[in-house]
């Protein structure tokens, strides 16, 4: 399975909600889940997930549609245990789509 990297928009999204560089790897392992870019650390989509998971209670994931939308991927998020959004504006046509749309969202909350 390829890692899929987060965009370069989530990426200075995540780093105004205090993402850290520096917590990145000590904090979530190996160097597997990042890649280096001009000295920055870029995460992985699963590392930003379990970042803010563990740093700011939030969920988010992509989940596929069943029935009719069957192919297509729609976006789940939740604070604080606590539905906030599902949101079809924010659907994929790939679950690394919708996460993506997803994590953007979320970084929003902070």
């Amino acid at each position: 399975m390829k890692k899929q990297f987060i965009t370069n928009d989530t990426y200075k999204l995540a780093v105004k909600n205090r993402f850290s560089n520096k917590e990145t790897i000590p904090i979530f392992g190996s160097k597997e889940g990042v890649k280096y870019k001009q000295g920055e650390v870029i995460p992985t989509q699963s590392v930003l997930q379990r970042w803010l998971r563990e740093n700011h209670n939030i969920d988010a994931w992509a989940a596929p549609y069943i029935g009719k939308n069957a192919g297509d991927y729609g976006c789940m998020l939740y604070k604080n245990k606590k539905e906030i959004i599902v949101d079809h504006e924010l659907d994929g046509n790939s679950y690394e789509e919708a996460t993506e749309n997803v994590l953007y969202e979320a970084l929003k909350l902070i």
